[in-house]
Parts: structure tokens; C-alpha cells; sequence
């Protein structure tokens, strides 16, 4: 599968990553069948890549295929220990395609630096990095600006025209959102029936001693 639809931020670094297709150490294969993705590493993520030491595409084919074939119920487990695999029938022929179309589309060593990139902004922004995002504007509550973050997570503000967002979304106070480290606000968490109600009972037992 193709991976050229890069994250708009990460776009100024695509033509710096030194890309080296199906010879690059983070190349792999993969195929899904019945919502369960089996993948074949190619390289050990640091140098090594099967295709510069002799190996062929069929034989990383046959791998995938091998490994999709022995498949069972009891082969994979999460995290929980839990078993998840599946027995599957699957198309030789269209697994080779499948894998083939990888291999000749896939720019890996891009797909790993943008990954990596994607980490480093989520410890900046607190989650995803968004292509861009409408927040209000912190000295002014009642207006709104966008924010469209560069290539190191730095968010550039554009102001959005009075009266756009107007019966859109209300403007946060302090009983609805609170100002968030970084950008933004984060909305009060609304306190549930059976919370509220526990918290009663447990203040009037302090009350009554």
C-alpha cells in the first residue's frame, strides 16, 4: 500500500529522509485477512535488509504466506493473554500481489521517520497532532483562531473572522473547560448520578460524625 499521504506538518521533512524502498532496513510485508494483519520484517531496523543479503521477493512471499497458513486460534495473544488468532484460508496468488505492490510503492524509511516524528508530537500536543484545529483564543474566550502546527509542533495561530463561529459552539467558562497546558482548553468532566450522590452521602456522614 502506497504511503505518501503524509501528515501535512511532516510534509517539509519527506524530501530530507534518504528513502531506500524495499532495501531498507525497516521494509516489511503484510496481509490482512479476517481483520487480522500478518507482517514479515525484511530488516532488523538498524542496517540489515534480506534483499541486499541475497533474498528474493518470493522468498519473503512465501514467508508471509507460511505464516498466515500456520495461523490458529492459539498461535497470538494480547496483552492480556488472551488468544486472538484466526485459521484462514487465503489466496497464494493474491497474498504475492498483495505483497509485490508493497514492496515496489512502499517508502519505508519515510513511513519510520514519520512515526517516529508522530511520537515526538504527541508528547508535545497530549495526543495526535491534528492537521489543524479551531480552539477560542485565550485572552479572548468569546473569539477563535486556528492553529496549524510546523513541522516541530509549534502551533501557527490564524485568526478566525468575527461572527463565523457564532451559534457553533459556546465559548469556554470556567464551569464548562479549564485551560489546558499547551494549546486549548479541556471541558469538566460532568459528574455522573451515582457519583454525585455517593459524594452527598459520604459529606453528610462527615457531617453527622
Amino acid at each position: 500500500m502506497p504511503t505518501n499521504n503524509w501528515h501535512p506538518s511532516f510534509q517539509p521533512l519527506v524530501n530530507r529522509v534518504q528513502e531506500r524502498g524495499m532495501y531498507s532496513p525497516h521494509a516489511y510485508v503484510s496481509y490482512e485477512v479476517d481483520g487480522h494483519r500478518h507482517q514479515v520484517m525484511l530488516g532488523d531496523g538498524r542496517g540489515y535488509n534480506d534483499f541486499r543479503d541475497g533474498g528474493s521477493i518470493e522468498e519473503a512471499t512465501e514467508e508471509l504466506i507460511e505464516n498466515i497458513e500456520k495461523c490458529t486460534e492459539d498461535r497470538h495473544f494480547d496483552k492480556d493473554g488472551v488468544p486472538h488468532g484466526k485459521k484462514h484460508n487465503v489466496d497464494g496468488s493474491e497474498v504475492h500481489k498483495v505483497a509485490m505492490e508493497q514492496l515496489l510503492t512502499t517508502e519505508y524509511d519515510r513511513e519510520f521517520t514519520e512515526n517516529k516524528w508522530k511520537q515526538q508530537m504527541y508528547k508535545i500536543w497530549g495526543g495526535h497532532i491534528p492537521a489543524a484545529v479551531m480552539v477560542p483564543k485565550e485572552d479572548d474566550p468569546e473569539k477563535w483562531e486556528l492553529l496549524i502546527p510546523d513541522v516541530e509542533g509549534n502551533a501557527r495561530r490564524v485568526p478566525i473572522r468575527d461572527g463565523l463561529m457564532d451559534g457553533t459552539l459556546p465559548p469556554p467558562t470556567p464551569k464548562t473547560a479549564n485551560k489546558q497546558l499547551g494549546y486549548g482548553y479541556k471541558t469538566v468532566e460532568r459528574e455522573s448520578g451515582d457519583k454525585k450522590l455517593a459524594r452527598i452521602v459520604y459529606e453528610q456522614r462527615r457531617r453527622d460524625g
